[in-house]
């Protein structure tokens, strides 16, 4: 494959995570908080573990606002209407959180892939009906190298249209050391809990937090776009914060281990 013909097999297993606000909360602004991807036929959507978070934390001060799964809706130009950056929205439960690797499964209330998939646009010829998209994303189980091309594709800065940035994997070898209290040990006796990840050279923004990262060769998810560095510059007198262009890929083996015990 090429990046655009990656694109394009991944495109339908990739989802907007948001949060939608009760109508008694007089405030129907649909908050666009992340991206995810379906990665099973139960209708689990994986995404970033802080992603949940800071949904769960605008839940709180919105009562009986709902978390969502948005799928994409085909782009259509016709003579007649033109449809782009829609979406069909499901609602969606907390499956499981990893706060050790910032990942977190959610689950849709209504499965699309259990159910009979209705048209976002019914027209007067069936053939033509408008489907969301929808499929699974496919995981890779091979090994990831230094140098290997990826894309990243998300709805970073609540952006409606499908964004993807590529580049390459600068190191396969990033691992993330904390310390965490031994079993059985005295307090205070702690041994270095090691999280593997990878550094990615892709630019990315918020929002991009959840979304896949895949091989253009094949269009195998190796990962989940969790973050990106941040670098310090100063002008003599003043400190500012840019991107640094790196970002942080939690390994899709994390994800399996997350998968494999909800199915």
């Amino acid at each position: 494959m090429d990046l655009a013909d990656a694109i394009e097999y991944i495109r339908p297993s990739i989802v907007q995570i948001a949060v939608l606000p009760s109508a008694a909360a007089h405030r129907t602004q649909l908050n666009v908080l992340g991206t995810g991807f379906w990665v099973s036929e139960n209708g689990l959507v994986m995404t970033a573990g802080h992603v949940i978070e800071d949904a769960q934390r605008l839940m709180a001060s919105l009562p009986g606002s709902r978390l969502m799964i948005g799928q994409s809706i085909p782009s259509i130009t016709d003579p007649e209407f033109t449809i782009r950056g829609s979406f069909n929205y499901l609602g969606s439960e907390v499956v499981e959180e990893d706060p050790r690797h910032d990942i977190a499964l959610i689950q849709a209330m209504q499965n699309p892939f259990a159910t009979e998939q209705r048209p976002f646009i019914k027209t007067p010829a069936p053939d033509t009906d408008v489907y969301p998209l929808l499929g699974l994303a496919t995981l890779s189980t091979s090994e990831v190298r230094d140098g290997e091309q990826i894309g990243v594709s998300g709805y970073p800065l609540a952006e409606p249209a499908l964004v993807t940035t590529s580049g390459g994997i600068a190191s396969a070898l990033g691992a993330n050391i904390q310390h965490a209290q031994a079993l059985g040990a005295p307090p205070g006796y702690t041994i270095p809990n090691i999280a593997d990840s990878y550094l990615a050279d892709v630019a990315v923004n918020p929002g991009n937090s959840g979304g896949p990262v895949y091989r253009i060769s094949d269009g195998g998810v190796i990962g989940v776009c969790v973050a990106f560095r941040i670098g310090p510059v100063s002008n003599g007198t003043s400190m500012f914060l840019y991107s640094s262009g790196l970002s942080v890929v939690v390994p899709i083996k994390y994800g399996r281990e997350l998968i494999a015990r909800h199915r």
